[in-house]
């Protein structure tokens, strides 16, 4: 798939939600994060998406997955996270599988967000660029004690589990390693967020 066509795509799955959550009761505003707004965006990045809400507002899980099938194309929707006001879904999409992770919000409890996100659609007369003016982003921090701790746990399981044969288990650690410990480590030797 070429970058222009990840583009196009994204761009009219962004058009198609946002013409259809802004007619949704109870919908605000719609902020796209991640790597979309940090330029680091490629071929295959998903979308990530707070959806606001008006704070009084409080829809089911089940309310939420029967909207977002709303906008249609829908192949998958899976709560896996508890952030925001009513979760954070994951969701593929024709056509080609887009994955777009949408964090419901209700405008009361929208903050703590690692970095500024962009608008894609303010339907709130200003209030969600209020509630974001005095909003600190800053990347979660490491702690070191922690990290290293952890680390050595992860060495020490890795170490049993080579000992009783279990290889596959060990690969499986392995990319705890990397994912969890080598990664965030060069970052911050690099001076970058996670």
């Amino acid at each position: 798939m070429r970058e222009a066509d990840y583009s196009e795509r994204n761009s009219l799955f962004l058009k198609r939600w946002v013409a259809y959550i802004s007619g949704v009761e109870g919908f605000v505003g719609v902020l796209a994060h991640g790597s979309s707004t940090t330029g680091q965006a490629d071929a295959f990045s998903d979308i990530d998406l707070i959806c606001v809400t008006e704070p009084e507002w409080r829809p089911s899980g089940e309310d939420l997955e029967e909207i977002v099938s709303g906008v249609g194309g829908l192949v998958i929707c899976k709560r896996v996270g508890i952030g925001g006001a009513g979760g954070v879904y994951f969701c593929l999409f024709e056509p080609g599988f887009l994955r777009v992770d949408m964090m419901f919000s209700s405008l009361a409890s929208l903050g703590g967000l690692a970095q500024r996100p962009d608008f894609v659609w303010d339907g709130s007369q200003g209030r969600i660029a209020a509630k974001l003016r005095d909003e600190e982003f800053r990347s979660p921090q490491l702690d070191n004690d922690d990290l290293d701790h952890r680390f050595w746990l992860c060495v020490e399981q890795a170490t049993r589990r080579l000992a009783r044969g279990e290889y596959l288990e060990v690969l499986d650690v392995l990319a705890v390693l990397r994912r969890n410990f080598l990664g965030p480590m060069l970052f911050r030797r690099a001076n970058l967020p996670p």
